[in-house]
């Protein structure tokens, strides 16, 4: 009997630890690097008219991050308190980062999950108030001592998979005077994909000389114009490509107008080419590989041309070899135009002579050189599609051979083709260069170099 006396003691007293009073003293302060804050009597409900003070200091040159796991206060209320009933419960927090230049005039109500909260110092004071109004479970929070240039990171590398980034803060509204940069980078071969759902910055003019803004550096997108990105164009998902192994985000705000929340963008990392080419030619130089949309993992798209600029030193020529070459079906000398060809030419433009007009069926695996520094690259996609092709490129002196090229034995059927192409048939061929399918690429280019080309709808990017 007095076994178990004590036993149901001790279960009592257990039960008792589980559901003690979280709020500490008034005017004390925690002193950790990290921690766990909740309501009284979390997760069962709060009593009424009760104040608990949570005094957080972590070390100097660190901020604190709060993270809400749970927060169910009084229903129907806004989270930002706006319109509450004056006996309802709510949270203050003081030394609040990113809130509109007060930031000791922050509180939350309602049931909403807050967004984590970030100090301005190594201080933070968090105050729950549950007044005389109903009551009800209330909330759970962690702390954790960060380093605040982690959110406002200088060339920060992200090298993984996948993953995430945003403005300082998001989605509360970012500092002003920030200056954050990431660099999102693939292995050889690989490509990037960013993706910005939404992004609310300050709306700039032309003529001003300091500006919020974003940019996606070292990329190409079909929803946005080049340049710099401000304003807020909601509901556009952009996509960005890298134009290489890498691209560069740079994030920038001025020393004024803290109402903006920001951007979040995702990435991800290719191991085929991206599903659109740019509308201008892709700049290129040194040595590499280069392939139509999509290769190998899929069919190419049936778009607009995709265009490559190859260019070496002044004292250097361009070596070109197909490794790969599975297009649409065509007639021999790819004169339908309803064909998928490339076409290279022995210069830095469509002007320039050709080396040479390449369909299904053509002759593709000898490697072609230029009697230049530069080698313009064309690939015009046809009314049907298929595999795609890849080639590489290298450059080498000219007081050198060419490099080796290992290529595949031409059949007589190939170098009978192979003489079309570089016979008088090419003349003609080459005067189709400014057929219509071309003429209308053509014209492309010059649209959007001339930043005509016009975004659809009321979301066109606003140029910084």
């Amino acid at each position: 009997m007095i076994s178990a006396w004590i036993l149901i003691t001790f279960c009592v007293a257990s039960l008792t630890l589980v559901t003690s009073d979280p709020c500490i003293p008034p005017g004390e302060s925690i002193n950790a690097t990290s921690g766990h804050i909740s309501s009284p009597n979390f997760p069962n409900n709060y009593d009424p008219s009760r104040i608990c003070t949570w005094n957080i200091t972590v070390p100097r040159r660190k901020i604190i991050k709060v993270t809400f796991l749970n927060f169910t206060l009084v229903a129907g209320e806004n989270d930002d308190c706006a319109g509450a009933a004056a006996d309802s419960a709510r949270v203050f927090i003081t030394n609040v980062a990113s809130h509109g230049g007060k930031p000791n005039d922050f509180k939350i109500c309602g049931q909403k999950l807050p967004p984590p909260v970030y100090s301005e110092g190594n201080f933070i004071q968090v105050r729950f108030e549950s007044r005389t109004g109903s009551v009800n479970k209330g909330f759970n929070a962690t702390f954790e001592a960060i380093d605040g240039d982690s959110l406002c990171p200088v060339d920060m590398i992200l090298d993984e998979t996948s993953g995430s980034l945003s403005s300082p803060f998001n989605p509360r509204n970012y500092p002003f005077n920030q200056t954050c940069s990431w660099n999102i980078t693939g292995k050889q071969g690989y490509r990037v994909e960013v993706t910005i759902p939404d992004y609310n910055l300050q709306r700039c003019n032309r003529a001003a000389y300091s500006c919020d803004y974003m940019e996606v550096q070292n990329s190409f997108s079909d929803e946005a114009l080049p340049g710099k990105l401000c304003g807020t164009p909601r509901g556009i998902p952009l996509k960005f490509y890298s134009l290489h192994e890498s691209l560069r985000v740079v994030f920038v705000s001025d020393d004024t107008n803290m109402d903006y929340d920001g951007f979040r963008a995702t990435y991800k990392l290719l191991n085929h080419s991206p599903p659109i080419c740019p509308k201008e030619a892709i700049p290129l130089s040194g040595s590499g590989k280069i392939s139509s949309t999509n290769y190998p993992n899929g069919n190419y798209t049936a778009s607009r041309n995709c265009t490559w600029n190859i260019t070496a030193s002044a004292n250097e020529k361009i070596q070109f070899v197909f490794t790969d070459f599975v297009l649409s079906e065509c007639s021999a000398n790819c004169s339908d135009s309803s064909c998928s060809y490339v076409k290279l030419y022995d210069g830095g433009t469509t002007s320039s002579p050709s080396l040479g007009r390449f369909c299904q069926g053509s002759s593709w695996n000898e490697p072609r050189f230029s009697s230049g520094n530069q080698m313009f690259v064309m690939f015009h996609p046809g009314q049907t599609v298929d595999r795609g092709f890849e080639a590489e490129y290298s450059v080498y002196s000219v007081t050198t051979s060419p490099p080796a090229t290992k290529t595949a034995a031409t059949s007589e059927s190939e170098t009978t083709n192979e003489s079309e192409t570089t016979s008088e048939s090419e003349t003609t061929s080459e005067s189709e260069t400014t057929s219509e399918p071309e003429t209308t690429s053509e014209s492309e280019t010059t649209t959007n170099k001339s930043g005509t080309k016009s975004v659809t709808g009321s979301n066109q990017m606003i140029m910084c």
